[in-house]
């Protein structure tokens, strides 16, 4: 059963009786090996070499018939866009998924990966409430300096505005991307959606994100968070070390997400047999 989709490949359900697991994901590359052989085995390279809790675990890969197929784990939680079109998180859930989103961006920070597309479709959950960041296609190693004068690359409600206006950027064109997953989790949806795509662009470049839609209804912490994010010189925004420590994050639990983690896998098993 197919499970997802994006520009290089599509992502399937599959078991197989030697592994441990009795499900796992197959990520199926669209373009032959033969043609774009460095894309893909720099993005297996990468699977291979990133080991962490907040990263989804490749598992090993084969060739057949000139395509790719990488087994990765099944995160059995689904996307955290399928969560937020579920239910409505509140503020303690909103706090325990951008930590967790955070310490896998922080590993790879230090990797020198910029990831350049995160956004809700890449952020993939357990039911347990584990949570993971996916899709390390386009990620990009910045070397010496911070910020380098990268192609363009991300998600148009999630782009940081330094990548739309063609200037160097960096790590904080992933911080800026995560505070507008941020908001996605607190107004539902994504910055600047009902837009068209042009209008989009243009609103995110010259003005920068929206921001909370009830403003009121959040607490001082939690919006001084997501404007650490969104600033739009990249020089003032924060680091995901320096969101890491901030008081919006402190004594966040487990047992906060799981209860949404549930209904929303319940709604998503109604629609996908019709009965919602």
């Amino acid at each position: 059963m197919v499970i997802g989709s994006g520009a290089y490949s599509e992502v399937y359900t599959a078991r197989i009786a030697t592994m441990k697991e009795n499900t796992i994901a197959i990520k199926v590359f669209t373009s032959p090996y033969s043609t774009a052989d460095f894309a893909i085995r720099r993005e297996i390279v990468l699977l291979q070499k990133l080991k962490h809790p907040n990263i989804v675990r490749f598992e090993n890969c084969y060739l057949w018939k000139d395509i790719v197929w990488a087994i990765m784990e099944f995160c059995d939680g689904g996307s955290l866009k399928s969560v937020i079109a579920s239910v409505p998180l509140t503020e303690r859930q909103i706090a325990y998924l951008s930590r967790e989103i955070l310490q896998g961006l922080l590993f790879l920070h230090q990797n020198r990966l910029v990831h350049r597309d995160i956004k809700s479709d890449n952020i993939l959950l357990f039911l347990d409430g584990r949570v993971k960041i996916g899709d390390l296609g386009i990620c990009a190693e910045v070397q010496g300096s911070d910020i380098e004068p990268l192609p363009m690359a991300g998600s148009r409600c999630w782009i940081a505005p330094e990548v739309l206006q063609s200037r160097p950027y960096g790590f904080k064109a992933d911080v800026y991307s995560f505070g507008c997953l941020v908001l996605e989790m607190a107004n539902g949806c994504a910055p600047y959606v009902e837009e068209t795509p042009l209008r989009n662009m243009l609103l995110t470049a010259t003005k920068g994100a929206p921001g909370f839609y009830q403003p009121d209804k959040w607490s001082a912490e939690f919006r001084d968070f997501a404007r650490q994010c969104l600033h739009m010189n990249p020089f003032a925004r924060a680091t995901v070390a320096e969101l890491l420590q901030h008081p919006f994050l402190a004594d966040v639990s487990l047992q906060d997400i799981i209860p949404a983690m549930q209904v929303a896998f319940i709604n998503n098993s109604l629609i996908n047999v019709g009965l919602l």
